[in-house]
């Protein structure tokens, strides 16, 4: 990134600064700052999705850079909750038991590993304290602490409903979405891993569905706008997981009630009086969902025609049907009703016409 650099300066820490002539600047190369690290939130005693994290160090000395045996404790020394990781360090462990200090050769690097398992439920920050004789420091050793920070949460025990189903609904609606929540004994939710929750939907006449999702930060959220619940009685939502106690939630669906009725088919037909019209007279009943609603009464009217039956009961698609004839030769209007709710047709009863055959007869004398 430099543009024509000019001039370098090294300060008591050893970190590098360089003029960038064209870009008007100075820009500083940290070399000998130790980099901070920060965890991912897990629970108590539970190691971070993302540990380990590492930390590089690097002798750019002219000398062999040396880590001495501390009189008590380990070199580097690491706080609470934080452990160095025995598989990807590569840097010197060591504690008053070595044998002798630990060397890094002129040019060469190795690797601190740090987990984050922490003991305490919160904020949790903490060091990794690195003991050397960096710049030729002996009396005392120079030291460079990395700063490490993380967050625990508490275990989840349970699960609970962050948006529970509708109390009532009725029957051809449905429960929209609804969201399990992680939660600890306490009813907080929490963001442990990913975990898969389960939503299980029992009903009336042995009705159960269930749905699968994956929780992201500690919710699962379940869309159930495209199921519908036809059927009026009690269902239970139940969550469950293979970690948790599971959750129950409750749910009442009415009966459908009316909300319309329309006409199907067999308006808008031309007979003769006293013959029925070709097709018969279909209307149906719906709830505001727009679901036939079965067992509904309906009644044919209208001046002018004669229904058979004049009233009858909708079938499981919320349809009933009648034959017409008209008994007048006029335009009919005829009115279907269900409770409050009607719709009209139009019919038209057309007359005889009569006609005369004359016949040709001979007689023999």
């Amino acid at each position: 990134g430099f543009n024509f650099p000019s001039g370098v300066a090294v300060d008591a820490s050893g970190d590098v600064f360089v003029g960038d002539t064209y870009n008007n600047a100075v820009k500083e190369l940290p070399l000998a700052t130790p980099p901070s690290l920060s965890f991912a939130a897990t629970q108590e005693n539970v190691q971070s999705s993302d540990s380990p994290q590492t930390v590089t160090v690097g002798n750019i000395g002219n000398a062999k850079l040396t880590f001495p045996i501390p009189g008590s404790g380990t070199n580097p020394s690491v706080s609470t909750s934080f452990t160095l990781d025995s598989t990807t360090t590569t840097c010197p462990q060591l504690d008053t038991s070595s044998g002798s200090a630990g060397m890094l050769a002129i040019g060469a690097s190795c690797v601190y590993g740090i987990d984050f398992i922490p003991k305490a439920i919160g904020s949790i920050s903490g060091s990794a304290v690195l003991t050397d004789d960096s710049l030729n420091a002996t009396s005392p050793y120079a030291t460079q602490s990395i700063g490490l920070s993380g967050t625990s949460v508490a275990p989840v025990t349970q699960l609970g409903f962050g948006t529970a189903p509708s109390t009532a609904i009725t029957a051809g609606g449905n429960a929209g979405t609804v969201t399990v929540d992680e939660e600890d004994s306490s009813g907080t939710t929490v963001a442990p891993a990913t975990d898969s929750i389960t939503l299980t939907v029992t009903g009336p006449n042995s009705y159960s569905k269930t749905y699968t999702q994956a929780a992201t930060s500690g919710v699962a959220s379940f869309n159930l706008s495209s199921v519908t619940l036809q059927t009026a009685g009690s269902y239970t939502y139940t969550a469950s997981s293979s970690s948790y106690t599971p959750a129950t939630a409750p749910e009442t669906v009415n009966a459908a009630v009316a909300n319309a009725i329309s006409l199907v088919s067999g308006g808008g037909q031309s007979a003769v009086i006293g013959t029925a019209f070709a097709s018969p007279l279909v209307v149906k009943v719906a709830d505001q969902y727009g679901n036939g609603i079965s067992g509904a009464t309906v009644t044919f009217s209208g001046t002018g025609l004669s229904y058979s039956p004049a009233t009858t009961t909708t079938g499981s698609n919320g349809q009933a049907s009648t034959t017409v004839t008209p008994t007048q030769a006029v335009s009919l209007t005829g009115t279907a009703t269900s409770g409050s709710f009607s719709t009209t047709f139009s019919e038209t009863g057309t007359k005889l016409t009569p006609s005369v055959t004359v016949q040709s007869t001979s007689t023999v004398y």
